[in-house]
Parts: structure tokens; C-alpha cells; sequence
């Protein structure tokens, strides 16, 4: 064998390496998203089995029922780490609620006023046709709470 067929060969091993290298990274990085695809419904579906995934349970319980109790609003909506199931110590509870108000500043101040929490506390509120005109658009954050979030009521 010449060495010029050597250095064929050798370029011709480099270049199946390199291509056989490039496939197994995208198929792993198409499993990596797979996985953590799976991995978000499942901590969605547990969360609306009623399984404790968040340390906070108790708390979200508790302030669902308060704001049905004192709002009667047409959905909650858990999102942020408490649905995800990625709660750390410095956590705080997300919520979206979704209710029919004249005017949605005073409704959220009488909220925080009204109903008892004992951990950090974020509401959001939309009106019910905010939400059904923001919900599905990607550049308002109503999407990402509909993608990711879970609906506390029904």
C-alpha cells in the first residue's frame, strides 16, 4: 500500500468517525428532549392525579379554597416551580386566576389583603376574555402559564 492510499484511508476513517459522531449527537439530543418532555407530563399528570410533588401542597390548597370562597373565579391556574415539580427553598407560589373584574389592580390588592398565606405569593389575574384572547398567543406570558401550568379547579 502507498502512502498515499494510507492517507486515504486515514481521511476516510476520520471523516466516518466524524459523521458517525455528529448522528449519535443529535439522536442523544433528540432523546434528551424526548425525556424531558416526558418528564413535564408526568409531573403534570401527577399533579392533576392529586400526588404530592410540591411542599407547598397544603399552602396552594389553602389559598385555592379562599379565593373560590371569596372570588368565585372561573379557573386557577398553578404554574411556575410548584407545577413543574422543581421547587427549592427559596420558591414562591405562582398562581393565575382567572375572573371576571372591572378592574383587575384593585381585585389583586384586595387579594393579597384578604386571603391568608404563609409563603411568598404571586397572583396573576386575567378576565375570562383576556385569557381566551391571550392564552395562545406566544408572545404574551398567559401562554407559557397555559402551557405549563396546571388548572386547580375541575
Amino acid at each position: 500500500m502507498t502512502t498515499i492510499d494510507c492517507a486515504l484511508k486515514r481521511s476516510i476513517l476520520i471523516y466516518i468517525e466524524k459523521v458517525t459522531e455528529n448522528r449519535y449527537n443529535k439522536i442523544k439530543r433528540k432523546i434528551i428532549l424526548k425525556l424531558q418532555f416526558v418528564r413535564e407530563r408526568l409531573r403534570s399528570h401527577m399533579r392533576l392525579e392529586g400526588d404530592s410533588m410540591c411542599p407547598y401542597d397544603n399552602e396552594i390548597e389553602k389559598i385555592k379554597n379562599q379565593i373560590i370562597t371569596k372570588y368565585a373565579p372561573k379557573d386557577i391556574i398553578l404554574f411556575g416551580s410548584c407545577a413543574k415539580g422543581l421547587v427549592k427553598r427559596e420558591s414562591d407560589i405562582d398562581i393565575c386566576v382567572i375572573l371576571d373584574t372591572q378592574d383587575k389592580r384593585q381585585t389583586l390588592r384586595e387579594m393579597l389583603v384578604d386571603i391568608e398565606y404563609d409563603v411568598d405569593l404571586d397572583i396573576v389575574i386575567y378576565t375570562p376574555s383576556e385569557w381566551l384572547k391571550y392564552k395562545d398567543d406566544k408572545s404574551n406570558f398567559a401562554n407559557i402559564i397555559n402551557r405549563t401550568g396546571v388548572s386547580l379547579i375541575g
